[in-house]
């Protein structure tokens, strides 16, 4: 902490420390300080070591999205090099993160005003993604889809069996898809990693960045952090957050129910997969082989028409 302490006393202009600088370290893949400076709700910088490659990919990737995406991700201030470490150093955002939003969120109608504003800042984060041309694939769903099973056979054996229909179903549904020319989606775009500010939201955390290609991957991560983190007065349900979240991609691209039900299959597949390999994970995995049985027996209660 005091390497961070003296940078950040470096970076600010202050001469000393005053007392005045609080730090807090966010334990995720690699660590991440919150530095708040004269008792401020909000952090006035983000920090993250840099020293490998894939940290100062990180910071690359960061000031790119924060051009592209009219600064929906929050603006990164720079490289440096201090007491022989590497550090990104990235701006604040303002904003609160959903669980620090007032309690009338705790009904209906202004939940969908939240769900609403959090697909529109997802929308604003593909098109800014999609001007960017490295950051465009093409994919053989089908065939993305076979292959994710065949890993998730390797390790959840127990549920494997029973999917071998359904999956065999669906990849041959999403081979009338062909070859999908798709944009890197953020990866894991759900509540915990937005913050909402009075005019604005603000888009964080993109370890995940460029997970893949595939449509919807995004919109059904968000979908299912609302319903998750739903409050219960709310009454969400899983196929209302679907339906809602995936209605701007449906439209632009008229899929039909099937073609939507085993792109879902793709999505919790691969979050079966190295994604949620992990320790920190593990509660998170065991939600999804939940719902991934429910699911298989049953796609049209989650996906209708």
């Amino acid at each position: 902490m005091q390497d961070i302490e003296s940078l950040i006393l470096r970076i600010s202009g202050r001469e000393a420390a005053t007392g005045n600088i609080s730090i807090a370290c966010v334990s995720s893949t690699h660590p991440v300080y919150l530095v708040f400076l004269d008792q401020s709700d909000a952090p006035c910088f983000v920090i993250r070591p840099a020293n490998s490659k894939s940290g100062q990919v990180t910071h690359e990737l960061s000031c790119r999205l924060h051009r592209v995406t009219n600064a929906l991700v929050p603006e990164t201030i720079g490289l440096f090099e201090h007491n022989d470490s590497v550090y990104s150093v990235q701006r604040g955002a303002e904003g609160r993160p959903w669980f620090n939003l007032p309690r009338s969120l705790a009904t209906k109608e202004p939940w969908g005003k939240l769900r609403t504003s959090a697909i529109d800042a997802l929308q604003q984060f593909h098109e800014g993604v999609a001007s960017v041309p490295e950051w465009k694939a093409q994919i053989h769903l089908g065939d993305t889809l076979r292959t994710a099973y065949k890993a998730f056979c390797k390790t959840d054996t127990e549920l494997a069996y029973p999917l071998n229909t359904f999956t065999d179903s669906m990849s041959n549904e999403l081979d009338k898809l062909g070859v999908w020319d798709g944009t890197f989606q953020h990866g894991d775009f759900g509540l915990s990693n937005l913050l909402f500010g009075e005019n604005r939201i603000s888009v964080i955390d993109l370890e995940d960045f460029g997970i893949t290609a595939m449509p919807l991957y995004d919109e059904f991560t968000l979908a299912l952090s609302l319903n998750t983190l739903a409050p219960t007065s709310v009454n969400s349900t899983l196929a209302t957050e679907l339906s809602a979240c995936i209605q701007p991609m449906k439209a632009q691209f008229s899929f039909n129910q099937k073609t939507i039900q085993a792109l879902f299959l793709l999505h919790l597949l691969l979050r079966l997969g190295k994604w949620s390999s992990g320790k920190k994970r593990q509660p998170l995995r065991l939600k999804l082989l939940h719902l991934l049985e429910q699911y298989a027996s049953n796609p049209d209660a989650y996906i209708g028409t």
